[in-house]
Order: C-alpha cells, then sequence, then structure tokens
C-alpha cells in the first residue's frame, strides 16, 4: 500500500493478507463399485438479476464433470457430477463453484471405491513345466492409463 504524504515523498506499508476458504456447503459421501459411474446431483443456485458463470473445480480421482457452468438470472440447476473410480481406495476430495460476482461456494467429498463383482474367466490349464498364455479383456472406462500388476 502505498501513501502520498506530498508530490515527492511517499511512504509504503506492506500488508499481510491470511484468507482462507468458506465452510464447505455440505458433506456428501459418494460410494462406488470400481469401473462403475456413479451420478450426483448438486444443487446450484444464481441469486443475481443477471445471468453467472460459475468456473467448476474438483479434486479427487475419478470425478467427472462440467469445467463451466451458466446459469439464467436468479435460475437454479442441478449440476451433475460423474464418479468414475477405477482402483480401490478411499480418500477426501471437493467440488468448487466460483464465479467474480458471486464469489465461491464448495463441497467436501468423500470418496469411496469398492472392488467390483469378480469376473469369471474360462478354465485353462497346461502341462507341467510347460508354458500357457491368456489373454483376459479388463474393461477400463476412463480415460485414464491404468497400470496393474499380475501374480499367481
Amino acid at each position: 500500500v502505498k501513501f502520498s504524504v506530498s508530490e515527492d515523498q511517499f511512504i509504503f506499508f506492506t500488508v499481510e493478507v491470511n484468507a482462507s476458504p468458506p465452510p464447505p456447503e455440505q458433506n456428501l459421501e459418494i460410494r462406488g463399485k470400481v469401473r462403475s459411474a456413479v451420478a450426483v446431483d448438486i444443487s446450484i443456485r444464481n441469486p443475481l438479476d443477471e445471468s453467472v458463470e460459475f468456473e467448476v473445480t474438483t479434486i479427487g480421482s475419478g470425478l467427472i464433470g462440467e469445467p463451466v457452468v451458466t446459469l439464467k438470472a436468479k435460475e437454479s440447476s442441478v449440476y451433475r457430477l460423474i464418479y468414475l473410480p477405477i482402483v480401490t481406495k478411499e480418500e477426501e476430495g471437493s467440488i468448487m463453484f466460483f464465479s467474480e460476482s458471486v464469489g465461491e461456494f464448495w463441497y467436501r467429498l468423500k470418496l469411496i471405491s469398492e472392488s467390483a463383482e469378480p469376473q469369471t474367466i474360462p478354465l485353462f490349464s497346461t502341462q507341467l513345466g510347460k508354458s500357457f498364455k491368456q489373454s483376459i479383456s479388463l474393461e477400463n472406462p476412463s480415460n485414464d492409463q491404468v497400470e496393474l500388476e499380475v501374480s499367481n
């Protein structure tokens, strides 16, 4: 911050701002099976008399949704968030909606992915001391690359 004492004299002050995000609108638990999509509908509202564009930011594995949402004046809508886990785990995540004119609001997410049902493959065998190759198809419904470790 700069203050002018006279035309050729100035006083400068350093200002430190400590800001923290607002509390979450809600805590949501999203539970799904690996390689299966779960849809969550989140209500959003534009309180202004003009249209508003919200930037959407997600933090967490397997979250898919539109990066921008536009609402008309005083409009309410539902934002559809897709959770598509590809590995079994439990983690914290969030989704944040931000607009210059409205500010930000966000939701805390507890993301829980459970093991998918086992897939049965045809029985195969080989003679003792011989090797055998068997191809197994695994579906990856996401756009993310996944590395798998195989053991027997």
